[in-house]
């Protein structure tokens, strides 16, 4: 049968259409771009200030400080403590208190040595394994011809040198009373087993030369060295050792300096020589623009 038509409509509108297909895919890549960026960190162009901090260390070595010229002075020792034994100045400047006594005198026979002879209770070990080393080094041993010697002996020992010598002469050798090491309780002076008394040719035996090479490693430093007079203040003793313990003998003896030398610089900078100080500086400087999102947001 036959149908009557439809009657037709209105044209299709394609410029309409267009735009919305048009608007479609820009909303697609907007949003891709979006998601491409979260991965990214690109914010698409949009730029934000940045600061970088730098931190530097600066490390600088404390020049030595020289002790000054050797003078006949009566100053106090600043470490004149019994508990400073190590670090004590004791030269012909500065000198011990008239009431200065260490507070733990014994007998050196705990070393191996004659009993007449004291020394501070933390040198005996040392002073036996140090005995012991000279034995095993199979040179000849050696006695002791002073330890420990109270301020009234010293002032009466070096009268008699002044007596014998005169006042110049007698203080090269001999300390005034208060300037001497051996009231610290932890020096002594080594002679020959068999000899009354000892003299620089000590130096060149074989055992005098054992102690210069070795004595540090038992906590012994040799105050006096030869060819030191105008730094040490006293003539050449390869006799007379001070104990001042095995760390900080072993620091004294890589420095190359004379214990007087090390203590000094010690007193007046409050650092060991070879020590240096460290220095942290920062410093913030902005930025130009950054394009970059680190994730993190000032709040």
């Amino acid at each position: 049968m036959y149908q009557t038509p439809r009657p037709l409509g209105p044209p299709p509108n394609y410029t309409a259409r267009r735009a919305v297909a048009a608007t479609g895919a820009v909303l697609v890549l907007y949003l891709f771009f979006r998601i491409v960026s979260s991965f990214t960190g690109d914010d698409g162009g949009e730029e934000r200030l940045s600061a970088e901090t730098t931190t530097s260390t600066s490390t600088t070595v404390v020049a030595l400080e020289t002790p000054p010229a050797c003078e006949y002075l009566d100053e106090q020792s600043i470490f004149a403590d019994e508990a400073d034994w190590a670090r004590t100045i004791v030269d012909t400047a500065y000198a011990l208190p008239e009431a200065y006594e260490p507070p733990d005198l014994v007998s050196a026979s705990g070393a191996g040595y004659s009993a007449e002879f004291r020394v501070r209770s933390l040198v005996i070990d040392d002073l036996d394994a140090l005995r012991n080393a000279i034995i095993a080094a199979d040179v000849p041993e050696v006695a002791l011809l002073a330890a420990y010697r109270t301020i009234e002996d010293q002032e009466a020992l070096f009268a008699l040198r002044e007596d014998e010598l005169g006042f110049a002469d007698a203080a090269k050798g001999t300390a005034r009373a208060g300037h001497s090491e051996h009231h610290l309780g932890t020096t002594v002076d080594f002679r020959p087993i068999g000899a009354t008394d000892v003299d620089q040719s000590f130096g060149d035996t074989a055992t005098g030369q054992w102690l210069e090479d070795h004595s540090w490693e038992y906590g012994f430093v040799i105050s006096y060295p030869e060819g030191q007079e105008a730094v040490t203040c006293y003539k050449y003793e390869p006799w007379h050792y001070r104990y001042v313990g095995r760390e900080l003998a072993a620091d004294i003896q890589a420095s190359g300096l004379t214990l007087r030398e090390y203590l000094w610089h010690w007193e007046v900078t409050g650092t060991p020589p070879g020590a240096s100080t460290s220095a942290v500086t920062s410093s913030t400087v902005a930025g130009a623009a950054d394009e970059s999102d680190t994730g993190d947001t000032a709040g």
